[in-house]
């Protein structure tokens, strides 16, 4: 994106000087990912609408939103909760109300301390790879802390019984102390190996 000086005498101008940001290298794929993984991803920046609309259309960017003051921010945040959970994602003194009020409010490593302390989460290496693979581990963490409530639900219903002799008349069936530490340790070890095999899962 381009912004453009004009420097003029009391003859005219003198002299045109334009700046241009450079798009993170890593920034195509990181939106690409997203998209993949049914995130919406949004611009919000207080860089020039226009600034802000030709980044949008570099990263193929439906939504975005510039000139936004700390508090148009805030209030963006606020308009989008109406609609879902969000995320997000600054390393400015302008975001950190923003950071704030979202439902996780994430920083970079770069990012100036106000907008780290007003986070939930502070990204301590740089890139932007690791954008996507928090989303991709919280999700596995969801599934495995879902996974072993249902183990837990599932063994329970089986083992209770057993232990409180419902099966003790008809099947001769029986748990004693003994037994009962072993069926119970039977069900940790469970949880435990299902949460181990979260090690075993790429996050690319």
């Amino acid at each position: 994106t381009q912004t453009h000086s004009l420097f003029f005498t009391d003859e005219g101008l003198l002299a045109t000087v334009s700046f241009e940001d450079a798009l993170h290298p890593d920034a195509p794929a990181l939106i690409q990912r997203l998209h993949d993984l049914g995130i919406v991803p949004i611009v919000a920046s207080g860089d020039t609408p226009i600034a802000v609309a030709q980044c949008a259309a570099a990263l193929g960017l439906k939504f975005h939103h510039g000139g936004l003051l700390p508090q148009d921010k805030l209030a963006l945040v606020q308009e989008y909760q109406q609609r879902g959970r969000t995320l997000m994602l600054g390393d400015g003194i302008n975001d950190a109300i923003a950071l704030n009020a979202a439902d996780i409010g994430v920083s970079m490593a770069h990012g100036t301390s106000v907008a780290q302390e007003s986070a939930d989460i502070v990204l301590t290496r740089e890139g932007l790879p690791q954008i996507p693979q928090f989303f991709v581990l919280s999700r596995l963490t969801m599934q495995t802390i879902k996974g072993n409530l249902w183990w837990a639900f599932g063994y329970n219903i089986i083992a209770i019984p057993i232990a409180t002799g419902a099966f003790s008349v008809a099947y001769s069936l029986e748990l004693t102390p003994i037994m009962a530490s072993i069926a119970m340790s039977f069900s940790s070890l469970g949880v435990v190996a299902n949460s181990l095999r979260m090690h075993n899962k790429s996050l690319s």
